[in-house]
């Protein structure tokens, strides 16, 4: 028998399909527009209090340059007035988000109908304010293990299954107004370092997954 956890081809996991698919769940999401237009981002700019951010469509863009031992990545990012003057009037497809002041995140790890979360506290540093990826190996955020709402956890297991997806991770914001926000779903996202540092033995919790599912063999 041929059986995958997680689902590789989803990789490339289609984020406005995710946020829609979020909306029809029950979950909030940050109002959001992807667009080509310059104006339309104008209007959604003046219409969000002008404090949006941009983020990626597709998987983060990655570019290494060995010669120099750098490594560049694409990040959440601030949209300022300076860079809405200086685009032009038609560019390529991109999302724009409003900007969601948060208490904390969330990182959720789920496999099957169960979720394992953590909470990383983000707001407290400038560097990781808007995209805790930008870490401040000086100072690093707090991060402590993190349950849930019911009612959460239930739209969030209608999201997994109507993307058919039986694990990922899954990004939320604690709003300042205690909201839950959606954020995404990576369907192959990481869980190494959450799972050391809050102690939540997910290695195990995936191979006693795998052994109540009868697989003899994985491929």
């Amino acid at each position: 028998m041929v059986f995958h956890l997680g689902n590789n081809a989803q990789g490339r996991f289609n984020k406005i399909f995710a946020l829609y698919s979020a909306v029809s769940a029950g979950l909030c999401i940050p109002s959001s527009i992807y667009t080509t237009s310059k104006s339309e981002l104008i209007e959604f700019y003046l219409k969000n209090n002008k404090t949006i951010i941009t983020k990626s469509l597709d998987l983060n863009f990655e570019c290494n340059e060995p010669e120099n031992n750098m490594r560049y990545y694409q990040y959440t990012s601030i949209v300022t007035s300076e860079f809405i003057e200086n685009a032009p009037d038609k560019f390529p497809l991109t999302l724009f988000q409003e900007k969601i002041e948060k208490r904390y995140e969330i990182r959720t790890f789920f496999i099957g109908d169960s979720f394992y979360s953590v909470a990383i506290m983000s707001q407290f540093n400038k560097k990781t304010q808007v995209d805790y990826r930008q870490y401040d190996y000086q100072k690093m955020n707090r991060i402590i293990p993190y349950k849930l709402p019911e009612d959460i956890e239930e739209k969030l297991k209608a999201l997994t299954k109507s993307c058919n997806l039986n694990t990922g991770s899954i990004d939320i914001i604690r709003s300042m107004d205690n909201q839950f926000v959606f954020l995404e779903v990576n369907p192959i996202g990481q869980f190494g370092y959450n799972s050391r540092i809050c102690n939540l033995y997910l290695e195990q919790k995936i191979a006693k997954f795998l052994q109540n599912s009868g697989i003899n063999e994985i491929y």
